[in-house]
């Protein structure tokens, strides 16, 4: 199975005896010239499949948007439950802006934590905001 999701299509007329991912209709040739290739050994139809072999890393896109891959259904499944419903839709226009990788880690962060973790530390989080407004040699002034 690729990815936990899809099975492999079967080859055209079975599987070649010595080839083990490649149909029967194919056979190997060698020249000296050319070395060795694979030829047709008997009519092949349109839509044949002739070569299948299973992926050694096959990458799970997002079922909604094209901005990220992830490495397995279960990754995927994590990230769309997590951070990646609240990126998903934006990612576009994230990836678009030029914004760094940091601001996009720091996205990442806050959409982690989700909002109960910052209203617990909203008095924290903003208890800071007078001394940063008083002080004159600030960047915030």
């Amino acid at each position: 199975m690729l990815a936990d999701e899809t099975p492999l299509p079967p080859v055209a007329a079975g599987c070649h005896p010595e080839l083990g991912c490649a149909s029967r209709l194919l056979g190997v040739s060698r020249t000296e010239q050319a070395g060795r290739y694979v030829v047709a050994r008997e009519p092949v139809a349109t839509g044949d499949t002739l070569v299948v072999e299973p992926a050694l890393k096959a990458p799970v896109a997002c079922p909604e948007c094209s901005g990220l891959a992830f490495c397995s259904v279960g990754c995927r499944d994590e990230a769309c439950r997590s951070y990646h419903r609240y990126e998903c839709h934006y990612m576009d226009l994230l990836i678009g802006s030029g914004m760094s990788i940091l601001c996009h880690v720091a996205l990442r962060m806050v959409t982690q934590a989700g909002e109960q973790f910052f209203l617990d530390r909203r008095q924290d989080l903003t208890s800071h905001s007078k001394d940063i407004r008083n002080k004159q040699d600030t960047p915030y002034s």
